[in-house]
């Protein structure tokens, strides 16, 4: 066993987490979750102190640093506890629910999360970050840790009084959408009301929802290009648009190499909290290049490729797939990668230079940092900087892009944060989705022959006996997967089907989902669990996410999957199970809209009705290649791409067996044709690009009724 101060590892050192690993040389003798810990907890009569955070988290480098490195509060620690650490990125299903205790208790939430729990797991007090001595209200966190041990000790009644309060109200929590739902639709005017409301939360001066800290809220950005296709609502555009424009000259993306940071501390979106998440990423660079499709301004593309090139530069493995995290801290301080001193501009730009780029980027001498340092930001449009010193605004635009190019390779020579090389099912499915889009809709062949090798990667190496594995850690893969590794993935692989017509990843898609309508479907027939049965000691209830949060409620996307394979004419085999699912989120929705903005942006492409474009021809053909680069930039989201073509594959003819949107799709009189349709109505075959275009433009219009 490890004892406080001896300077040896703990039990963590066997662990491939860079969250659980940073730990392992702490005097604190941590235990990974498991049965190992629970046995010593049980054997012992020892209440557990569980610590939850992710190597890219800020505030818990703070708490390692200030408590769990302390030989004095370790041994405090070890004497009352059975410790164990929990990387949440590895363990979301531990995390979901003890999040959800915390939050009862405290009315919040956050990383690290502290929670103190009986033997038999279940929490009794908790809360997120603790200071080592009293600080701002909160307790000394060894203060905190010897009362509550000497109280399980001294009263264990109280301690189970406490406990069995807290597992009713996690029950009522989790079982409150669990229950089998009235068989409630979705409605017109259900989205109506949830737009309206999610409007009267827009900052109308620097966009968002709400004041700060500032998310990005994806899920209701997506919400709101999905109402204007379906109502022509002018409002949902400009909303969207004025937020992307406001992220993107904000702090809150870094303005060097493109890719976002996690939020903004401020309503502005000036000043980010550094770390920088995967999936943050990709789902960013897809709601811009929706916004592309919706609005055409070249900026949001711009700032597509900006993040996709970002991710391809800072958080691409060697085998093609994606990292999780960045970093927030660097040489032990927060930001500090990313921050600027006015005179460390002009030392590399130099004088007239460095004027002209502080001036456009927001940067004084006394900084809107701590310090007298920077967060760069756009301060002023091109046109009012190049007014200010005179200057052709397309001559002032080359000259601050060669200026970021020159204070990026400055910054390089700067200690860097570390990355997390966890691999994650559901993110990297995330990122292929991006990267395939990307491909798609902004004509990039990288971007798909990327969603492609990271896709190859997932299915070859995550994957064990047919079913699929959460993350790796140089290329070692472990863990069982839960609902959003399932149905992220198909998700990204049906778009990747889409970039390139391998029906390989259209029939994997359609596997995953199936298994994912079919393993982790409740009893109750409700919403479906977070993470299949599997045997193993687990807290006192089972997760259940159907809500969005910083990434799309799984159950969410598991239903728009869904209903792009039924779309396709593969739906058959789950019908049941989409129908139970669709009634417990429209009834989710219906109570709580705020949460359940993905699934609303899934039910109005539904009401609209999704579009399907299906090409028939031989591929390598230049008509049939013409027709499907249309095709790939103009479809709208919630929509499939299909292709049936006279080279056929092992997998093209499997496909073929199974979907019946494709059977009877045939070239016209011998040339190449694409057929558009609309729900359940089809237009007359297009059998040249332009008449594509037309088809297209005619079926994602607003207006309900299709012609031809």
């Amino acid at each position: 066993m490890k004892r406080a101060g001896d300077g040896a590892e703990n039990r963590l050192a066997n662990e491939t987490s860079a969250y659980l690993l940073a730990h392992s040389r702490n005097p604190v003798d941590w235990r990974p979750w498991g049965k190992e810990a629970f046995d010593e907890a049980r054997r012992t009569n020892k209440p557990i102190l569980l610590s939850i955070g992710y190597s890219s988290c800020h505030w818990c480098h703070v708490m390692a640093e200030e408590s769990f490195e302390d030989p004095a509060i370790a041994e405090i620690m070890n004497e009352h506890f059975v410790c164990i650490k929990v990387d949440r990125e590895e363990r979301p299903d531990v995390d979901d629910v003890y999040m959800k205790a915390v939050q009862l208790m405290t009315g919040s939430g956050g990383w690290p999360l502290t929670v103190f729990l009986t033997p038999d797991l279940v929490p009794f007090f908790g809360g997120t970050y603790f200071p080592p001595d009293p600080r701002g209200g909160i307790p000394a966190f060894p203060d905190l840790v010897a009362k509550l041990g000497r109280l399980c000790r001294e009263n264990p009644g109280k301690i189970a009084e406490s406990a069995a309060a807290m597992t009713r109200s996690l029950r009522r929590v989790f079982a409150e959408f669990a229950a089998p739902a009235a068989k409630e639709k979705f409605s017109s005017d259900m989205l109506d009301r949830a737009r309206a409301n999610l409007l009267s939360r827009l900052d109308r001066e620097d966009g968002g929802f709400g004041g700060a800290p500032k998310f990005p809220n994806v899920p209701g950005l997506l919400f709101l290009l999905a109402e204007h296709r379906r109502t022509g609502e002018a409002d949902a555009l400009a909303a969207v648009t004025l937020t992307l424009d406001k992220m993107a000259s904000g702090g809150i993306r870094d303005q060097l190499d493109g890719g976002f940071h996690r939020y903004a501390v401020d309503a502005s979106w000036r000043v980010p909290h550094f770390e920088k998440m995967l999936y943050d990423n990709a789902l960013l660079a897809r709601v811009y290049i929706r916004a592309w499709q919706a609005g055409g301004q070249p900026r949001h593309a711009e700032v597509a490729r900006g993040i996709l090139d970002f991710l391809l530069k800072e958080m691409r493995s060697e085998n093609g797939a994606f990292f999780a995290s960045i970093d927030a801290d660097s040489g032990g301080e927060e930001g500090a990668f990313y921050l600027w001193r006015r005179e460390e501009i002009v030392d590399v730009l130099g004088t007239n230079v460095g004027r002209r780029f502080c001036a456009a980027y927001g940067i004084t001498e006394e900084g809107n940092f701590d310090g007298g340092r920077n967060v760069l930001h756009l301060a002023l449009a091109a046109e009012q900087a190049a007014a200010n010193e005179g200057l052709d605004p397309k001559t002032l635009v080359e000259d601050l892009e060669r200026s970021c190019r020159a204070l990026l390779a400055a910054r390089e020579t700067r200690t860097r944060p570390s990355t997390d090389r966890k691999i994650i099912t559901a993110w990297n499915g995330l990122a292929i989705a991006a990267f395939a889009l990307g491909g798609m809709v902004l004509g990039e062949k990288g971007y798909t022959a990327a969603a492609r090798k990271a896709a190859d990667f997932l299915l070859d190496r995550h994957m064990k006996g047919g079913r699929l594995t959460h993350s790796s850690v140089d290329a070692k893969a472990g863990g069982k997967a839960f609902l959003d590794d399932y149905v992220y993935l198909a998700d990204g692989l049906l778009a990747l089907y889409g970039a390139t017509f391998d029906a390989a990843y259209l029939l994997e898609a359609e596997r995953l989902a199936r298994m994912a309508l079919t393993d982790f479907r409740s009893d109750t027939g409700g919403p479906l669990r977070y993470a299949a049965p599997d045997g193993e000691i687990s807290p006192p209830v089972r997760a259940v996410k159907i809500f969005d949060d910083a990434v799309p409620s799984p159950n969410a996307v598991a239903l728009d999957v869904g209903r792009r394979i039924a779309l396709i004419g593969m739906e058959s085999v789950f019908s049941e199970s989409l129908d139970d699912l669709e009634s417990a989120l429209a009834s989710a929705a219906a109570r709580v809209p705020e949460g359940n903005l993905y699934a609303l942006a899934s039910a109005s492409a539904d009401l609209v009705g999704r579009v399907r474009t299906a090409l028939a021809g031989n591929g390598a053909d230049a008509t049939a290649a013409d027709l499907a680069r249309t095709a790939r930039e103009r479809m709208p989201a919630g929509g499939v791409l299909l292709f049936k073509g006279k080279e056929t594959d092992a997998a093209q003819r499997r496909l073929l067996t199974k979907a019946r949107a494709l059977r009877d799709m045939r070239p016209v009189e011998g040339r190449p044709a694409a057929y558009v349709c609309r729900g359940k109505t089809c237009l007359p075959p297009a059998t040249d690009a332009a008449e594509l275009v037309r088809r297209i433009e005619n079926a994602v219009s607003s207006n309900r009724k299709v012609n031809p």
